[in-house]
């Protein structure tokens, strides 16, 4: 005699089957960027300063969390320095280092516009301080 599925199998079949595929069919979410994403890069230019005169640097920015960044080689220092972002800017709280010579405490702010940074930054080391403004291009 020929097996007949009654309306409860086939209802426990189909139900197995969407158990076992459905999770396979999730549409994945797209992953939404950071904010500080957009600073992202290596910017050049030259730096003016009112105690080391003018220099040309390079700096590279990463995005460390939504609203954070770290920015290597400020002020030429080949150190990296952390950023606090909002919108299309970036505050840099005093931070210390040491520039070889001593420590010296390093704070700023820019500004992003389209692929350009307006720098401002001052470091202080030895009770002197070095003003510097500076606009960096990416690339």
């Amino acid at each position: 005699m020929p097996f007949k599925p009654g309306p409860f199998f086939l209802i426990i079949v189909f139900s197995l089957c969407f158990i076992v595929l459905i999770p396979g069919c999730k549409k994945e979410t797209a992953k939404t960027p950071w904010p500080s994403q957009v600073f992202e890069g290596n910017y050049t230019g030259t730096e003016v300063c009112s105690a080391s005169g003018t220099q040309l640097n390079t700096i590279s920015i990463t995005a460390t969390s939504a609203t954070q960044i770290s920015i290597s080689n400020l002020y030429g220092s080949g150190k990296s320095f952390t950023g606090v972002v909002s919108n299309d800017s970036c505050i840099i709280q005093p931070q210390i280092y040491n520039n070889g010579a001593g420590n010296a405490q390093m704070q700023g702010n820019f500004v992003l516009i389209s692929d350009t940074i307006n720098l401002s930054i001052l470091v202080a080391t030895f009770g002197q301080q070095d003003i510097c403004k500076a606009v960096l291009v990416k690339h």
